[in-house]
């Protein structure tokens, strides 16, 4: 735990093992060996591999890959998206091939040779049936369309009768195509030690590497051992040990004679497309990817899709060959090409970023889910007590408190090097309840109580993400690189925290230094300006919907504050400003190159190639994804019931309202804004109503405290506090 503590400070502190990153491109094209160990990691590796493994473990460039794919977690699906390099889908016989020897007759566009997929048609369907632009098979197409020949050697068969070759999606082109390949059942000999009977039979299958070698330029070897051992049941874990020490062992003296074959230029890929069903069941499907040439050094891999060291997608892999042959990408490739970055322990540096990915993706909806309920249950305890029980009210002040303060305890924990489950709560318990606590009593009747804990979030949110996101990136909060869905920037989650709190904890310090307003005003413009940089900039990431919500919920702000009132001359000035400023960042982010740019300038590039119906097509994925996320997310629940309560507030008597707001003149106008902010950030982001839930907590809440303690004060005059003090 203390090493692990060290590795993530270490990441905090920017990473001072990595070196300097560099694009990995032949000066003269060579070949492109991709050999695939399904359904294993980087622990079998290191405990069953021999010499010859153990060698690219200490000499190549290594990394975990996302196994995402267009549709449901299935093995078939991530193949698809390797061949695309976009997330796609396999149809349930797309994993099938034909020599050309089974083919009809007469069949068009097949040579000798070929290696045909045999369920095209549906593959094509399945693939148009997606809300993005997706060309199964794009790979080999982009490849033949140079004169680069593909070849596919290997096979997964449970059975001695069909030819499963998931490789295939991999190397065919549009067309269904492999050029060359051998995938029949004469690469498998008869095992008695293997539990499913018969195994592959490594030397009859470099028989065929050697075959094909000089003809084709990209080749994939699926070795199918490890597939098959998968696949297996009813086996114990005493004969699962001993069927992998013998696979690895026999795969070893492969690797190494793949390895001594390899010409100065040419580039081994050895990749993990699935992680095994019990890697799965544990959360652990980032699974192992290597890259080995005579160029490349030891060390790590990353790519400009996750900007994450040691994190790369399945996407990435068509753009690195692609890259390698010299090819432009197509606009629907969403990947990009490998960055090899220097390091002198790799293989323990990724154990210790897939030790708290797999946490955080493990506990994560537990954790939050329990967040939200501990939300609700305030909230409720609240509505009790306003309405039977106001003495009480002053009870749960640090409560309401805490609520503010678990996002940026969440922030913080990766500092405590914490990543086992009971470790974690108490901690989160601890911290949580000294730091309400205190505020509670320190800052009774003093707008400081929720002033000075958001100011302190949107510092630390605002330097962790200029500083590169270390807290971030590995924070139970933030994103997660098993899901995702955002692998830089700023998440929802904490786009939403962040945007309440900059307008709360401004307008609460405008409205505490009345002798100071008006420079108070100007430094509040000068900390929206650059909470909206943070939000908008594309070297940081751009969230298009917070850059949005933020802008609403900052320029109503501000209007309010210098000029008390707002019109419909403002607000259509603004929404002008609005356009226009998307439309250059737009612009601006589609002309930089691919490496360079954030999610908008991606969208932006692919609208230039592919149309106005790549932009519906992405406006249709993104209000489907809002909601499925408004019918199933918990967070969906905090939203309502804030709402509700602050309706049952705004229903009390009305002179308390009145007497809030008369007192508070500046943090009505936060709230005003805040709540602007609040349905901007909804109707605009893909998960809307994550970025809305976070955003009314610093709005909502501080709010609550105010009623509370008019309602606490009027109800019992020996209360300690009448109102909060300006």
């Amino acid at each position: 735990m203390n090493k692990l503590k060290h590795v993530v400070i270490m990441l905090v502190l920017v990473g001072i093992l990595v070196g300097p990153a560099t694009f990995a491109q032949a000066s003269s094209p060579g070949q492109v060996i991709m050999f695939i160990m399904d359904n294993i990691n980087y622990d079998d590796m290191a405990q069953y591999g021999g010499e010859n493994l153990r060698y690219l473990l200490n000499h190549g460039a290594l990394g975990l890959m996302n196994t995402n794919s267009g549709g449901s977690y299935e093995e078939a699906h991530s193949y698809a998206t390797i061949g695309a390099g976009s997330y796609a889908v396999c149809s349930p016989l797309g994993i099938y091939v034909k020599g050309y020897e089974q083919l009809d007759p007469g069949t068009d566009k097949v040579a000798p040779g070929n290696i045909v997929n045999r369920d095209l048609p549906a593959l094509v369907k399945a693939n148009e049936e997606l809300n993005r632009p997706v060309k199964v098979g794009l790979l080999g197409s982009l490849l033949n369309s140079k004169g680069f020949k593909t070849a596919v050697i290997g096979n997964e068969n449970t059975s001695l009768e069909a030819s499963e070759v998931r490789a295939g999606l991999i190397t065919m082109n549009q067309q269904g195509i492999t050029d060359y390949g051998q995938v029949d059942s004469s690469l498998l000999r008869k095992d008695p030690g293997h539990p499913c009977g018969f195994s592959t039979d490594y030397d009859a299958l470099f028989t065929a590497y050697n075959k094909l070698k000089d003809k084709a330029d990209f080749m994939v070897i699926q070795s199918g051992d490890t597939h098959r051992l998968n696949k297996c049941t009813n086996v114990t874990k005493e004969e699962q040990d001993q069927a992998k020490a013998t696979i690895f062992k026999n795969m070893d003296l492969f690797i190494g004679q793949v390895v001594d074959s390899l010409d100065q230029d040419s580039l081994l890929l050895v990749v993990v497309p699935f992680p095994s069903k019990e890697d799965a069941v544990a959360g652990k499907k980032l699974t192992p990817v290597m890259a080995y040439s005579r160029s490349i050094s030891k060390g790590i891999l990353t790519s400009a899709t996750t900007k994450r060291d040691g994190i790369i997608t399945n996407t990435d892999l068509a753009a690195e060959i692609a890259c390698f042959f010299g090819l432009e990408k197509d606009f629907s490739m969403i990947g990009h090409d490998l960055i090899y970055k220097s390091h002198r322990q790799p293989l323990q540096f990724l154990n210790d970023i897939n030790q708290i990915t797999v946490f955080n993706y493990r506990f994560r909806p537990k954790i939050i889910s329990a967040f939200i309920s501990y939300i609700i249950v305030v909230l409720l305890l609240c509505v009790i007590c306003v309405n039977h029980r106001p003495n009480y009210l002053s009870y749960l002040r640090p409560f309401l408190m805490s609520i503010m303060l678990v996002p940026t305890v969440f922030l913080l924990l990766p500092l405590f090097g914490v990543f086992d489950l009971l470790g974690f709560v108490f901690v989160t318990v601890l911290l949580t309840a000294v730091l309400s606590f205190s505020m509670s009593y320190l800052s009774r009747g003093n707008l400081s109580a929720f002033t000075v804990p958001l100011l302190f979030s949107v510092a630390l949110i605002v330097g962790d993400i200029v500083l590169g996101n270390a807290l971030m990136q590995v924070s139970i909060l933030g994103y997660d690189p098993i899901v995702g869905a955002r692998f830089y920037g700023i998440g929802n989650e904490y786009m939403g925290f962040l945007l309440g709190s900059t307008i709360i904890s401004s307008t609460a310090l405008v409205e505490k230094y009345g002798q100071h307003r008006r420079r108070l005003k100007w430094a509040s413009a000068v900390v929206f300006l650059v909470v909206l940089l943070i939000l908008a900039l594309p070297n940081l990431g751009t969230n298009v919907g917070g850059t949005i919500a933020a802008f609403i919920g900052f320029s109503i702000a501000l209007v309010l504050m210098f000029r008390q009132k707002i019109t419909k001359k403002d607000l259509l000035l603004l929404s002008l400003c609005l356009v226009v400023s998307l439309s250059a960042l737009f612009i601006y982010d589609g002309m930089r190159s691919a490496e360079s740019q954030s999610h908008i300038g991606q969208a932006s590039s692919m609208v230039q190639e592919g149309g106005i119906s790549v932009l519906l097509q992405l406006f249709k994925r993104k209000l489907l994804m809002n909601y499925r996320l408004v019918k199933y997310s918990g967070w969906t629940r905090v939203l309502i019931a804030m709402i509700m309560v602050l309706v049952i507030l705004f229903r009390l008597p009305v002179e308390i309202i009145k007497q809030i707001f008369r007192q508070h003149r500046y943090l009505y106008f936060g709230f005003i804004a805040g709540l602007a902010g609040t349905v901007a950030a909804l109707i605009f982001n893909d998960s809307g109503v994550v970025a809305a839930a976070t955003c009314i907590i610093p709005i909502g809440i501080p709010l609550i405290l105010l009623c509370l303690d008019e309602i606490s004060y009027t109800s019992s005059p020996n209360s300690y506090t009448s109102s909060y003090a300006s």
